[in-house]
């Protein structure tokens, strides 16, 4: 929690207090919507401490109620910490389902009835409004889809796992308060299904049976209304049962083609690329490099082989930071990077290129004019001088540099050993660099410094990369 605006105390929406406290009222919202419903439907089942625990429950949330009027909430991007804003917002949205859900209803009428507290016991379908504490656990799912980045699709689902559950829980409990406040009656479900000696968690799993297979529309006729009462029931269960499970139909099968969406696009523009390559008489062996590739790209970048292009809406303080989450770990350890000042840092991210490239693939030919530095990130490559191997490369090396710095052409070929990751800065971007940040010039140097012998041997021997 912090002070905002004179004394006034916020409760940061993502806090560790709003954390835990959510967590707590997320196990308390389950326990009302599983024990509320039981102690209506079979009443015989409450002991003498249940009010207690009810009543404890519900002053947890009404004081959660309260809180709320000081939990910022985030619009349009920025956390609001105005607590006239913050109310404003809160009973627009959520604050009269949070005070018609947790109210303890039947405790106002011992004021307006002059009788002892179990008259209470009159009144307990009051406590049905309970089961608006399934909306808390929806705003806290979305809470936490904020603070830890979940997928929408996986909130929905589980929202829509948590409601048909509970709707199935409800409707059982429904069926067999049917039954038990009719006067267990000779012509009704109850005796003819021969429940009325079991105990209570059997007659719950008949009726959570019966409830399953009435919603779902399957419907096996052991279990079957026998009086009007218990005909009107079934006939609603079924209705609903009916548009719920073409809804729910709907529902899953569009979260998970969502779900699927990027992999199916990736895959979708791939089939076309191999269709053109057919139709092209591509050959089998370069088509095959091409498959291996994306395959590749899938697997290492889920589709994405330049990562710089992401977010390129994103400011550029937004970005660098993005930026340096993706790619920071791999940088780090490299010279270049390493002895960079933090300014020097953010502009090297924002202006290094990513590749991947397969294997046997031929970076750099001989004879070309220097136009970029790469740096391998991951990977091997081997110098090839005259024809012949002359070296090999691994993370953390640098090629291209001299070309570009001497303004001169490659003198060897470089080829890629197995698949490539490297990152690479254009002479023009090199330039600016330079230009801009002295202290890159030094650290180049200090690089060439430390891999003197090597670099000696590449000049002495004619090698230019």
């Amino acid at each position: 929690m912090v002070i905002e605006k004179k004394e006034k105390f916020i409760i940061k929406e993502h806090s560790i207090f709003r954390l835990f406290w959510d967590v707590f009222l997320t196990l308390l919202s389950v326990l009302s919507i599983v024990c509320i419903p039981i102690s209506l439907g079979f009443p015989y089942v409450k002991a003498s401490y249940h009010n207690i625990i009810f009543y404890s429950i519900d002053f947890i949330f009404i004081l959660n109620i309260l809180l709320n009027f000081r939990t910022s909430f985030m619009s349009c991007g920025v956390e609001i910490l105005d607590t006239d804003v913050i109310s404003k917002n809160y009973l627009k949205k959520n604050f009269w389902f949070d005070l018609l859900g947790n109210l303890p209803f039947e405790l106002i009428f011992i004021f307006f009835f002059e009788s002892s507290f179990e008259i209470i016991s009159n009144f307990y379908f009051f406590r049905v409004l309970r089961i608006f504490r399934m909306l808390t656990i929806f705003n806290i799912l979305n809470r936490w889809r904020r603070a830890i980045n979940l997928k929408r699709n996986f909130v929905k689902i589980f929202k829509f796992i948590i409601f048909i559950v509970s709707f199935l829980h409800i409707i059982a409990c429904t069926w067999f308060a049917i039954f038990f406040y009719s006067g267990l009656p000779n012509n009704s479900w109850g005796t003819i299904a021969n429940i009325k000696d079991l105990v209570w968690q059997d007659q719950y799993i008949r009726s959570l049976y019966w409830a399953i297979t009435t919603l779902t529309t399957i419907g096996f006729g052991d279990i079957t209304p026998q009086n009007n009462l218990e005909y009107i029931f079934t006939m609603l269960v079924m209705l609903f049962g009916a548009s719920l499970f073409a809804y729910s139909i709907g529902v899953v099968s569009s979260l998970i083609s969502s779900m699927n969406f990027h992999y199916n696009k990736y895959w979708e523009n791939v089939d076309q690329y191999k269709s053109f390559l057919v139709e092209k008489k591509v050959p089998i062996s370069t088509s095959r490099k091409i498959n291996a590739y994306y395959e590749y790209i899938w697997d290492k970048h889920r589709g994405i082989p330049k990562q710089q292009s992401l977010f390129s809406e994103l400011s550029k303080p937004l970005k660098v930071e993005l930026l340096n989450s993706i790619i920071g770990d791999c940088l780090k350890d490299l010279m270049f990077f390493k002895e960079s000042s933090k300014n020097l840092k953010n502009e090297l991210i924002l202006s290094l290129d990513t590749s991947a490239i397969t294997p046997d693939m031929l970076i750099c030919q001989e004879g070309e004019p220097g136009k970029d530095i790469y740096i391998i990130s991951e990977g091997h490559v081997d110098v090839y001088f005259q024809g012949e191997l002359y070296d090999s490369l691994e993370r953390g090396d640098v090629f291209g540099l001299l070309p570009v710095l001497f303004n001169e052409k490659t003198t060897a070929s470089i080829r890629s050993k197995t698949y490539l990751e490297i990152f690479s800065l254009s002479k023009a971007d090199y330039e600016r660099i330079k230009k801009d940040y002295p202290e890159f010039i030094q650290i180049l140097k200090k690089m060439s410094q430390e891999k003197k012998s090597k670099t000696t041997d590449y000049i002495r021997d004619g090698v230019i990369i």
